[in-house]
């Protein structure tokens, strides 16, 4: 049978203080300890960092070799063989301009490559912190906590 709050019989009411009160005191009395985490090693810092430009690198050389096609087709011959909508000057200019896009572009693509393999074999071969778990009182239980 469910009581209400003004319903609950004096023994229910002092049941229900004194768990209160136990859980009160367990959570106040036991104390925390708040150890510092271990900083993360510098080579997987490196690491982490290599890896990002190296995917940087990665899409800025995507980004020239879209370029470099998009404007290489625009001086393409056609099935005759001839060139239309560009000047002689201008397909001149637009070669030396696609020739340009398409160095940089694979320039970016192997540095990048690179970066992002060795910044990957930094950070899985860098050491890592110690496996600890520790158990904390958290309110009327406990906690694990640590690094794993």
């Amino acid at each position: 049978m469910h009581y209400g709050r003004s319903e609950m019989r004096s023994w229910q009411r002092a049941a229900v203080a004194a768990i209160g009160a136990v859980a009160t005191a367990a959570h106040a009395a036991a104390p925390v300890e708040q150890a510092a985490p271990e900083p993360m090693p510098a080579v997987r810092r490196v690491g982490i960092a290599v890896t990002i430009a190296g995917g940087a690198a990665l899409a800025t050389g995507a980004a020239f070799g879209v370029l470099s096609a998009h404007d290489r087709s625009r001086f393409e011959p056609g099935a005759d063989g001839v060139i239309r909508g560009v000047t002689q000057r201008d397909a001149a200019a637009l070669a030396r301009q696609v020739s340009l896009h398409s160095a940089i572009a694979n320039a970016l693509l192997a540095a990048g490559a690179f970066a992002t393999a060795l910044g990957v074999v930094l950070v899985t071969l860098a050491p890592t912190p110690s496996t600890e778990v520790t158990l904390v009182p958290f309110g009327a239980g406990v906690a694990a906590r640590g690094c794993f």
